[in-house]
Formats: structure tokens, sequence, C-alpha cells
């Protein structure tokens, strides 16, 4: 395995840094860990508008900054630390969280953390989330990333952030902050990490040679620094930073994709009709336009995850007729790139 570390916080090249692995990963595996300055990262398939607080987020210099992924909108700050697989995509792969996120979970329990994978994506400890991932499959790799919550800022995150309430009530919860928690929280918890809060810092075998010491005390850097020794430790991975021809790539792909307003919030766009459900892998909205009964274009947005682009899907509604049989036809497959879903439950939103 491969470890890179950029060393940026700019939300912008990170995450373009983050498609040019993706095109350019051979056949072993990359892991990253970084840091975002404050900023919301939103789902591929979301609407930039819909998802945040458009205001607070430009009075308090907060820019939203589209992923490749699906999933619901999250916030970065310097208390949380990102993590990146790419990984050559097997033949036929499917989303599978529970492996890239299991040497992330013995990590935590190294410090006495109780995490466990919960739902489809989440990380939990004591009940709240202190982990969310996504991935998609492009370019022969797949792409897992997420994020661990050290110490965020959960005021400024409730602030800027505006969920789907029903999202929420199907939860059985009351504000994007009741749901989660943080890392650090959890080391100071009774029955944790011990006396203090304090660890033994532990590296993988049970051996603590060459990590760095961690604590409740310690900053979200320093739970990156000793995260990335117990990976590197645990993978046996080859330490590399970017090159000069891999930044400018990646600063390239900045400047013509991730900083422009096209990729951020031109791709919500704007339809005549709309339709938007609730269902057990997520709400999906289509929003589309009709010319003599049939689909002249649609988009599906939402928190869903899927394989491979929900554009490409869409692509296949243009000129159905909005009758079942044909819809369900049309969308044959789905499951693909809305994860979960069956043809007549997606049809059912435009009938």
């Amino acid at each position: 395995m491969i470890f890179f570390r950029t060393g940026s916080t700019d939300p912008y090249f990170n995450l373009a840094f983050e498609e040019y692995t993706v095109r350019s990963a051979g056949d072993e595996t990359v892991f990253m860990l970084w840091q975002n300055s404050p900023s919301v990262i939103i789902g591929r398939n979301q609407n930039t508008f819909a998802e945040i607080d458009i205001g607070f987020a430009e009075a308090h210099g907060i820019p939203a900054v589209r992923r490749l992924t699906g999933g619901g909108a999250v916030y970065h700050d310097l208390g949380n630390v990102n993590y990146t697989f790419v990984a050559p995509a097997k033949d036929g792969a499917v989303l599978d969280y529970a492996g890239f996120c299991a040497p992330l979970i013995d990590a935590l329990r190294t410090l006495g953390v109780d995490a466990s994978l919960s739902g489809r994506n989440d990380i939990v400890c004591d009940g709240r989330k202190i982990s969310g991932s996504a991935q998609c499959v492009m370019h022969g790799h797949v792409l897992h990333h997420g994020t661990l919550l050290w110490s965020a800022d959960t005021g400024v995150m409730s602030a800027v952030l505006t969920p789907d309430a029903e999202k929420l009530r199907s939860k059985g919860i009351r504000s994007t902050a009741s749901r989660v928690g943080s890392i650090r929280e959890m080391l100071r918890a009774p029955g944790g990490s011990g006396a203090g809060g304090l660890t033994e810092n532990a590296g993988p075998g049970g051996c603590s040679a060459g990590l760095p010491y961690i604590s409740a005390d310690s900053t979200a850097s320093d739970f990156m620094n000793w995260l990335a020794s117990y990976i590197c430790a645990a993978e046996k991975c080859v330490v590399r930073y970017p090159s000069e021809r891999e930044t400018c790539a990646a600063r390239r792909l900045m400047k013509e994709k991730y900083s422009t307003w096209e990729w951020n919030y031109g791709r919500s766009g704007h339809f005549e009709a709309s339709s938007s459900r609730r269902f057990p892998y997520g709400t999906v909205t289509a929003e589309y336009t009709l010319e003599g009964g049939r689909i002249a274009s649609v988009r599906f947005s939402g928190d869903f995850f899927g394989a491979s682009p929900a554009s490409e899907l869409a692509e296949r509604l243009g000129g159905c007729r909005c009758s079942g049989p044909e819809l369900v036809r049309a969308l044959g497959g789905c499951g693909g790139y809305i994860e979960g879903s069956a043809p007549e439950e997606i049809a059912s939103l435009f009938m």
C-alpha cells in the first residue's frame, strides 16, 4: 500500500488531488490522510442550494465543494481528519464499506474507542456517529473516503447545514449536531481509554514502538499523525509525497473543475417538475422536464449512494413516456446507480 499526504488544507485542491489519484493510480492501493479548512463537502447527486444555508456560508467564508461520491453533505474543519482509499476495482465491483472501514475501526479500538460499523456507511460509538464514508467506482478503481470527527465545531456544522427534515425524522433525531460525537470525547468517556482519557497507544499486534503518543488533549493534527503511523505499520505502507508533476496536474483539475461555480452549484440545475421520496436507502429527488408527455431531461439528486453516476441512469430516460411499463424497462439495473433501489420505486417518482 502507498501512503500519500499532500499537506494541503485547501478543499478544492484536496478533492482535485483525490480525482487525479483515481485517474492515475495503478495496481497498488493508495491511502491518504488530509484535512480541510472550514467547508461543506456536497454529495455528487445533491442540490447545493437545498443543502446549505447560503447566507451563513458566504458570511463566514465557508465554500461548498462537490465531491465525486454520493451521499449527504458534510461539514469539514480542522477538527476533522479525512481519509481516502483508492484501490483497483475487481470485476463486478460493488460498494463494500466494511472492508475499507475495518482498518479505521481497528485503529479506533486501539485507542479504547468502542467503534463499530452502523447502517450503510457510518462508524459509531455509544450510538453517536464519529465517521461517515462514501464510495464510487470510476477509471477502473474504487474510491472510498470518509471523515473522522476528532473535535469538529458542531455549532457551525448545525448552522451551515440544512438537511432534509424528513431524513432527520426517519432516524428519530432532532438535529444534525445531536447525531454526531467526537472521538476526543470518546477517549474521555467512562470505560473508554482509561483513567484521565489517556491511552496505551498500542500499535498493530499490541506493539507501541514508533507510534506518537495520543490522548484526549491531543489536537486533530496529532491524531492524524498517530493514525498515519498506525495504518502505515499495519499495512506496511510505502510513504510518498506528491511530485511537482502530480501537484501541477491536481491544481489544473482544481482550476478547471473543483473551484468552479458550474461544478459546485451549477449542477443543481432548474427543471419544470420535481418529485421526491424518502426510501430506506436515502432520499431520491427526480427533477424533470416533459415535452409531449415524454421526458426531455431529468436529474436525480439526493443523499443516496451508487457505484456509477446517477446522471448515466438519467440519460436512459430521455424520450421515455411517463408510463409505468416503459419507465420500469428503462430503469432496469438502477441499483448500480442508486444503491438498493428497484425500477418500480424510481418509476413512481414520475407518476
